[in-house]
């Protein structure tokens, strides 16, 4: 892997990690603030993130069906 690529990549590991932490935030302000509408959609992006994460997977054939 080139300079370049490495580079990008530990640049957007780093945007990820920022925005893991905003999300978890956000998270536990929604469950203090005890709105149930926000915490169900915050649900559902993480589970369109993990769809997304099954989707690459399979493009790239890591996937393996039972």
């Amino acid at each position: 892997m080139n300079r370049p690529s490495r580079s990008m990549r530990k640049l957007l590991d780093s945007v990820a990690t920022n925005n893991e932490v905003a999300a978890l935030d956000v998270m536990r302000a929604a469950e203090q603030l005890q709105d149930e509408v926000l915490r169900q959609r915050l649900q559902l992006n993480r589970d369109a993130n993990d769809l997304r994460m099954a989707r690459d997977d399979i493009q790239g054939g890591a996937i393996k069906l039972a």
